[in-house]
């Protein structure tokens, strides 16, 4: 048998479609039914945008305990620390791996990048929470 999990995107990518944006009760919503279709990891949001985003997955982490709720972070120690005030346990970095992604977001480049990096992963091991790093603009990177 093979072993795979589902992560669904849907209450953070979701939003990035022209004139869509959720209410916190409409993630609830949408989380509720995510779980019971059986989804057990939700990209919930991106807390550090404030407001009703970290208002959102704040809900989400407290009604649905079961659920692997994963915020969604720059290499950013303030985006970290925003999304453990909504009390999840899983944070996802998004570690821009492409020459042009690099030079934008960290002038210094890899070394500012991975050093970075260092910061946040040790915040979030501080606490006990987990973290995952996906590879932005990937396709563009060098092998």
């Amino acid at each position: 048998m093979k072993y795979y999990q589902v992560v669904d995107t849907t209450l953070r990518d979701g939003e990035q479609a022209a004139g869509l944006a959720f209410t916190p009760a409409q993630k609830l919503a949408l989380a509720e039914s995510l779980a019971e279709a059986g989804v057990r990891y939700i990209e919930a949001g991106i807390p550090a945008m404030g407001g009703g985003e970290a208002q959102a997955v704040s809900l989400i982490a407290r009604r649905l305990p079961d659920l692997h709720v994963i915020a969604w972070n720059r290499l950013v120690t303030s985006d970290v620390e925003a999304s453990l005030a909504c009390g999840v346990k899983e944070i996802h970095l998004s570690f821009p791996v492409s020459r042009l992604l690099l030079g934008l977001k960290f002038p210094r480049g890899l070394p500012q990048a991975l050093h970075a990096l260092e910061h946040c992963v040790a915040r979030i091991q501080r606490v006990g929470a987990v973290f995952s790093i996906g590879a932005e603009d990937a396709f563009r990177g060098d092998p």
